[in-house]
């Protein structure tokens, strides 16, 4: 039995999906199946990226900083910048707007 992602995150499962993942080795070290380790900006990192944009620190600088990886943010400035700048405000409603629409 593995920790599952199809499984709501944490459950055990010995799932087919997650016994095709276990065979292609897409287990991480504590055993847990995943398609992908990625999370969403949230509003407050969003404010931190923007603080630290004004900064004027590099992107590789900030993805320290916010334990993102850097195209998370080159991606997060190239889908919700404006043409004034980056907003963090923006960039959540842009996404919301996003993550809302029907297939």
């Amino acid at each position: 039995m593995w920790n599952c992602a199809w499984a709501n995150s944490k459950q055990k499962c010995g799932s087919q999906k997650c016994c095709i993942f276990m065979l292609l080795g897409n287990l991480n070290s504590k055993g847990d199946c995943h398609i992908g380790d990625y999370t969403h900006l949230s509003i407050s990192d969003r404010r931190r990226f923007y603080t630290l944009l004004e900064m004027k620190l590099l992107i590789t600088e900030i993805a320290k900083k916010l334990s993102k990886h850097r195209s998370t943010l080159y991606r997060e400035l190239n889908r919700n910048s404006e043409p004034e700048g980056y907003f963090p405000k923006v960039a959540q409603l842009k996404t919301q707007e996003r993550t809302e629409q029907p297939l």
